[in-house]
């Protein structure tokens, strides 16, 4: 049984990977550490890992392998023979590489012929938040393998490591969506910052306002979702799709004649304009999520 002490070698030491060995070391794993340029495996050192001398050995002395490499094929062509001649044989292995679902089932199968447990995570935070509070490393995969490595090994990377499926693409699906919204608000918010200048306005001015009104999308978040568990957007009384619609055209027409781009905002426009046609203008904007999920090329 894992517990304190638990022997785990992290592979790669990448900023991700060097983070990730270092909250180990710090939450009292025996940690080894190995990279292919041997370079990187001194400051860890320096905090109480061990660099192993080759990948081999640094296997070896494992109870769990913990790797976050730069892709899949990356982890393939790494760990290729180290699976066909046994050496993750009876051992657990943690990869927190990004990338799709499907690929996380390929690495779970390849992993299994060589005799290793494997559970498949993601980081969405920065490498110098692991093993702090915002820490945000989600995994999927066996939830028994989850719960014997959760104290030992998963909750010095981060006290909010949480499990999320026992498929073991569900990290990855998740991970992919999430970034798919804070990429496009990223986007949003600087194509609303190049509006704002058009207009005079500073990117502090709009920089504060816009963090006071993310209050208002987390409202919305939190009150959008149980209509979307329920597939019932008959309304919460705050405002209707056809709302939505009235103001983004409004925003579009004052951003037009600024001489500002609305990529995205016309995209989002399309959005609401579909609802409508469909005959859903009185529901709540969450109706878009039945209109998406049902028909994933536009209407």
């Amino acid at each position: 049984m894992m517990g304190k002490n638990t022997r785990v070698s992290v592979i790669g030491l990448g900023n991700l990977g060097s983070a990730l060995a270092g909250a180990l070391v710090r939450g009292g794993c025996d940690v080894a550490v190995w990279n292919r340029t041997s370079g990187r495996t001194a400051a860890l050192e320096g905090e109480g890992a061990v660099a192993s001398p080759t990948l081999r050995a640094a296997l070896e002395h494992a109870e769990v392998v913990v790797f976050a490499l730069p892709t899949y094929a990356a982890v393939d062509d790494l760990f290729h023979d180290a699976i066909d001649d046994g050496w993750l044989k009876g051992k657990a292995a943690v990869n927190i590489t990004t990338g799709d679902a499907d690929q996380a089932r390929a690495a779970r199968d390849r992993f299994a012929a060589g005799g290793a447990e494997y559970l498949d995570g993601d980081c969405g935070s920065y490498p110098s938040a692991v093993g702090g509070d915002a820490s945000m490393i989600i995994y999927s995969g066996p939830k028994d393998l989850f719960d014997r490595l959760d104290e030992p090994v998963i909750r010095p990377l981060g006290a909010d490591g949480a499990w999320v499926g026992e498929d073991v693409g569900a990290a990855n699906a998740l991970f992919m969506a999430t970034t798919a919204f804070f990429l496009t608000s990223v986007a949003a918010y600087i194509e609303g910052a190049a509006h704002a200048d058009r207009h005079g306005i500073a990117a502090g001015a709009y920089a504060d306002y816009s963090v006071k009104y993310l209050n208002t999308v987390r409202d919305l978040i939190v009150s959008s979702t149980p209509l979307m568990e329920s597939h019932d957007h008959s309304g919460m009384g705050q405002a209707a799709l056809e709302v939505y619609l009235d103001a983004a055209r409004t925003v579009e027409r004052d951003a037009t004649g600024a001489g500002a781009r609305t990529d995205l905002l016309t995209v989002t426009t399309r959005y609401f304009e579909e609802g409508v046609r469909a005959g859903h203008g009185t529901k709540e904007a969450s109706i878009l999520f039945e209109l998406l999920r049902q028909n994933p090329t536009p209407q």
